[in-house]
């Protein structure tokens, strides 16, 4: 009897397991779909336009934008990402202003440890 609650039990907590990694892959599979998927920006055909008709002859802007109203659009964007490049030089500038100076150790032990020669 113990055997077949123990057994029980550990099959409930399996099929509790197998149900959270699906619902963690599921959002793991969203998460990436969302920062690595395409980036559309869609425009609802319901949506108004900020000009008037009137405003729009006004600024001599084409009647295709009011016709393109109704329709949907769908603009790809590209994300750039741009990194800060760093001044050529200025590393080896720095290194030469410092003044440099030897310094020699003394090994206290001259054989090598591994095939007991004399290293120096």
């Amino acid at each position: 009897m113990d055997k077949d609650k123990r057994i029980e039990e550990l099959e409930k907590e399996n099929q509790q397991l197998h149900k959270k990694i699906e619902e963690l892959s599921e959002t793991i599979k969203l998460l990436n779909a969302r920062i690595f998927g395409k980036k559309t920006e869609k425009l609802d055909k319901n949506q108004l336009s900020f000009f008037s008709e009137a405003e729009l002859k006004e600024l001599d802007i084409d009647s295709d934008i009011s016709s393109k109203e109704n329709e949907e659009v769908e603009v790809e964007l590209r994300v750039v990402r741009h990194r800060k490049v760093k001044p050529r030089g200025q590393r080896a500038e720095f290194l030469d202003t410092l003044v440099q100076v030897d310094v020699v150790h003394d090994l206290e032990q001259k054989n090598c440890a591994d095939c007991h020669e004399n290293s120096l």
